[in-house]
């Protein structure tokens, strides 16, 4: 195994981690539920950290997702569609946050759909990386 499929198996184990802890802040606001629900401290814990982090580890994770692309590409020889179809809905996924003011109160919705959006197509896209 060379640097370069080494550094691909990192760099898509990273991609991956980064995506699920950006996909989980819905299922954690839920889970903790309002300042009154009684949901449980843990829950409201992991919510506040991943509400204050979101931002961040989204901005992070382009850059971690084009080269975990760039070296899969290198590695295999051929580009992945959905692959490259992932990075472009991540970047909207970024300017929908971007341009919320302007986008107005619709803004999270749509956000919303295209996390979706991309959790569809993002488990299509490991399925077929581990079938081929």
């Amino acid at each position: 195994m060379n640097n370069s499929e080494i550094f691909n198996i990192v760099f898509s184990c990273l991609s991956t981690f980064l995506v699920l802890i950006l996909l989980v802040l819905y299922p954690a606001r839920k889970l903790a539920g309002g300042k009154h629900s009684g949901g449980s401290g843990a829950a409201i814990a992991v919510h506040g950290f991943l509400r204050k982090t979101h931002a961040t580890i989204g901005i992070l994770a382009i850059p971690v997702v084009f080269f975990h692309c760039r070296l899969a590409a290198e590695a295999t020889g051929e580009k992945s569609f959905l692959g490259s179809l992932l990075l472009i809905l991540m970047i909207v996924l970024a300017l929908s946050y971007v341009f919320r003011k302007p986008l107005g109160r619709h803004w999270l919705t749509l956000h919303r759909i295209l996390a979706a959006a991309f959790l569809l197509l993002a488990v299509c896209h490991i399925v077929i990386s581990i079938i081929t």
